[in-house]
């Protein structure tokens, strides 16, 4: 099963806000989870619950590649 999705690159004009979908890289892998901010924490959450929330630390080379603003996905 595969989607297609369209996103809006990260920039000084544009950042993510809470619970908002962003393709980001972590330690230079990218991935696509949902931004979960709680004061001045931030941490990732997958949309599979097979994978756990990562928390995002001072130890973890973290950036925000784009928001997702549109995510096509076959249904049957």
């Amino acid at each position: 099963m595969g989607q297609i999705i369209t996103l809006k690159p990260s920039n000084h004009h544009f950042e993510p806000i809470e619970s908002t979908e962003v393709i980001a890289s972590i330690n230079g892998e990218p991935t696509a989870k949902r931004l979960l901010i709680s004061g001045k924490t931030k941490s990732l959450n997958s949309e599979n619950h097979k994978y756990q929330t990562t928390e995002i630390t001072g130890d973890i080379d973290f950036r925000t590649l784009g928001v997702v603003t549109w995510v096509i996905r076959k249904t049957a």
